[in-house]
Formats: structure tokens, sequence, C-alpha cells
């Protein structure tokens, strides 16, 4: 089932990349690092997106829609940000401990969470500080692999939503120059060859290498 929960996976605010601190923000299925949360100023580490029952906790296998304290507490942590001086990489993802398909039982509750998402604002509101968004979601780790939904075609939906929601300064990121490519109908080996046009949407592509934090 789908969780969603506010982490901050690499958010220690450890130096500067070039001019500003850097913090990389994530959604993700389970706590991470508490620390890493503490240190850009979320009070609460919870977990969003899931109904709870009597006792507080959330069902595990069910799919819900984000809820108040998912956007609250990632507003929260971007103007956290903000106020010190970070600039932010996002990635949303569903999982944090290598699960497989841990991705929502229909393609189309993900691109619910995703129009959730584009309905609050937030991406909008703090662009300013957003260097570049994952497009993530699916797979392991949101590393696109090992997941319901990533095939080259899936993966090439998903990419055109997150364009299309993601505010136009904000680049996007893929995870492999292939996703690219299917998503811009060419072939990979095409990709040497392949001209950018300025101000494009395919200019607005890049790719996330999960190493370049380890």
């Amino acid at each position: 089932g789908s969780r969603a929960e506010l982490a901050c996976d690499c958010g220690v605010l450890h130096g500067k990349t070039e001019e500003l601190p850097f913090a990389e923000v994530e959604l993700e299925s389970k706590e991470g690092a508490p620390d890493a949360a503490k240190a850009l100023g979320v009070d609460d580490y919870i977990a969003t997106g899931m109904e709870r029952d009597s006792d507080g906790n959330y069902t595990e296998g069910t799919d819900y829609d984000l809820d108040g304290v998912f956007f609250s507490s990632m507003r929260q942590t971007l103007e956290n940000s903000r106020r010190n001086g970070c600039m932010v990489g996002i990635r949303f993802r569903y999982d944090a401990n290598g699960v497989r398909n841990p991705e929502p039982a229909t393609f189309d509750q993900m691109v619910r969470h995703i129009e959730q998402i584009r309905a609050d604002g937030f991406l909008e509101d703090y662009k300013d500080i957003i260097c570049y968004v994952e497009s993530g979601f699916v797979g392991c780790y949101g590393e696109q692999w090992g997941g319901k939904y990533c095939s080259m075609e899936d993966k090439a939906k998903l990419l055109d939503l997150m364009l299309d929601v993601v505010p136009d300064s904000i680049p996007v990121t893929v995870r492999t120059p292939n996703i690219f490519a299917k998503w811009a109908g060419i072939e990979e080996s095409d990709l040497g060859d392949y001209v950018l046009e300025a101000g494009s949407q395919a200019a607005r592509v890049g790719l996330y290498n999960d190493g370049y934090m380890g």
C-alpha cells in the first residue's frame, strides 16, 4: 500500500554546495532519519497519506489520499530551508527500505497523489529554493526499479506528468537516459545527436544519480 511521509534522507545541513547549503527532501514510506528532520526544524516526523485507527496507528497495505499533515509538514520544512538559506532537491517516493512494489495498487492513485501536490501549490510557492525535482515515485527508494510501474512506458508517462505539475523554472530529473529517450520518442542510440530547443520541456529534463550524496 502507499504511505506518504515527510523525510529528509540527506537533509542534515552538512556544508555548502557552491554558494548555498543543500538539503534533499523526500516523500517516504518509513520514518527515515529523525535527526535529519530535526536539523531542518521539523517538530514532528509524522507519516501521512494513511488513515489512523483509534490508537493512532496507520493501516498498512491500504491506499489513501495525502492529508493535510503531509502538506503542512512539507511547507514547514521548505520554509525552514528558505529561512536558513538552503537550496532543496526533492524526491517523492513510497519506500525507504528497498521494499518491492511499494506503490499504490493503481497507477491512477499515484497520479491522484501528484495532482494533490499540484493543487496544494507548495512547489510554486517555494520554487525560489527548489533546484530540481526528481521524477522519483516509482520503485524501491523511488529509484525507478523493482516497482509496479517501472516499465519505460510508465516512467515516460510519469515524466510527462511531472513536467506538467512542476513549475517551469524547476528542472525535473530522471534516473536513466533511456527514460528521456522513451518520453521524447527517439531511440536511445540517437541521444548523442538530439538537439534540445531552448525553452522546451525537453530542456528541463536532467539525470539524477543515487550515489552522489552517499
